[in-house]
């Protein structure tokens, strides 16, 4: 929102990546979408910039943290190359419940059905594109077959997490999946 409010800000942002994807395996990830133009607005310039500029455009892809943006990936997809959900800022938006807050931290619930509901009805929308997690919720390991039924194919944790995830991860048969920090 702040770099769609003020578009130099954000020109100059893809400017300096685009420099950096010259020399790096570089993918921008466009935070906190909440409709379709936040990922037209990026996808449009970063174009536009690739094109003036003659660099080839890194994957774009676009970090689900609202339910707006989980149930409207179908209408965006086409221009984003892999999503990435932000379980502990969509939890927060999902049930209306400031995790910070211990006045309503019971409706906090991030392995709760219906966030894995939400997980794989947007994953469905967008079948053929990776689909990573990270949040508290990536680090659970009893909540790991869970993730992967609802169609993530990669988990960010923290690095003491990496070694029991990927255990968790061999246990359901699913060696497919990646674990990263």
């Amino acid at each position: 929102r702040l770099l769609r409010a003020y578009p130099a800000l954000l020109e100059s942002g893809l400017r300096a990546m685009l420099l950096l994807a010259q020399d790096f395996d570089l993918h921008i990830l466009i935070p906190m979408v909440t409709s379709v133009d936040d990922v037209e607005v990026v996808s449009d310039l970063l174009d536009q910039l690739c094109r003036e500029t003659g660099a080839t455009r890194p994957r774009l892809g676009a970090m689900i943290e609202t339910p707006a943006a989980a149930l409207s990936v179908k209408d965006f997809k086409h221009l984003i190359d892999f999503i990435s959900f932000g379980t502990n800022d969509l939890t927060q938006y999902c049930f209306a419940a400031d995790r910070e807050s211990v006045l309503v931290e019971s409706y906090s619930q991030h392995a709760d059905p219906a966030m894995f509901r939400l997980l794989a009805l947007t994953t469905e929308a967008a079948p053929d594109m990776p689909a990573s997690l990270c949040g508290e919720l990536a680090g659970e390991t009893e909540q790991v077959a869970a993730v992967v039924a609802s169609g993530i194919d990669t988990l960010s944790v923290a690095p003491l997490l990496i070694p029991e995830i990927k255990e968790a991860v061999r246990q359901i048969g699913l060696a497919s999946v990646a674990v990263a920090q």
